[in-house]
């Protein structure tokens, strides 16, 4: 017998019964702990608890969603072709070139809600590799969200700045310029970073903070790409409840 909030089921007469019953019992459970835990952050911050609680179930419908959607054969097939005939019509958004040619032959570009994961062991330049396609994006004119958990911002600038003017970045961030050619490009630099249609994040957040800063930042200003360095540092929101092995993997 499981008993929730009133609710009561006894006699379970087969497997599916019982398996529905408990799919009934752990949702009402969820529920119910993220009701509670927005009704003690209502106390402090009533519009913030208002928009984690959507931000929560929302996600979760998707999840759902996404585990018990699925299509024939023939459908797929069919969505296919609608996606060809509207890439060759020119419908479809244009995929975003990587700014390496051998790059974007092999992977034909960053297409629309594509997600991807760029992971290696530690120092290898995934953070260099990552900065660089945001520096190729923002100088064509693509609009990206930077989300950097491991560096300041102050670290990303002197990176950025750099490449800009082909310089040391450990000197710009230690102030050694020594020659007037160096700090005309410095400036040169500066003009064109400032241009760039960039945001920086680079506070501590959880996943919770991390979807509804994108979808902030989408709204306000028609967010392109959004790159996180890196994904392991992402804190788990406590309705995200389970052992969090993104930690095991630098990405």
């Amino acid at each position: 017998m499981l008993e929730d909030a009133g609710l009561v089921y006894t006699e379970v007469g087969s497997i599916a019964t019982a398996i529905e019953a408990l799919r009934v019992f752990v949702e009402r459970d969820w529920l119910r702990f993220v009701c509670s835990q927005a009704m003690r952050q209502a106390a402090d911050d009533p519009e913030g608890a208002q928009a984690a609680l959507l931000d929560t179930l929302t996600s979760h419908s998707a999840q759902m969603n996404s585990q018990t959607a699925g299509m024939t054969a023939q459908e797929a097939v069919m969505a296919f072709y609608d996606a060809i005939h509207a890439r060759a019509s020119d419908e479809a958004p244009p995929a975003l070139l990587y700014g390496y040619p051998s790059m974007d032959r092999c992977t034909l570009g960053l297409a629309v809600d594509q997600l991807i994961l760029l992971a290696a062991r530690p120092s290898v330049g995934k953070s260099a590799l990552a900065m660089n396609w945001t520096r190729n994006w923002c100088q064509t004119g693509h609009r990206v969200l930077y989300l950097s958990l491991e560096m300041s911002h102050l670290q990303c600038t002197s990176r950025w700045m750099a490449m800009l003017c082909k310089l040391n970045a450990l000197h710009l961030e230690r102030g050694k310029i020594t020659h007037s050619d160096d700090l005309s490009r410095i400036v040169q630099a500066e003009a064109q970073f400032s241009q760039w249609p960039l945001n920086i994040y680079d506070q501590p957040m959880d996943v919770s903070a991390v979807i509804r800063l994108i979808r902030e930042e989408h709204a306000r200003h028609q967010t392109e790409v959004v790159v996180v360095d890196y994904a392991g540092l992402i804190g788990v929101s406590p309705e995200y409840r389970g052992e969090n092995r993104a930690s095991d993997f630098p990405a």
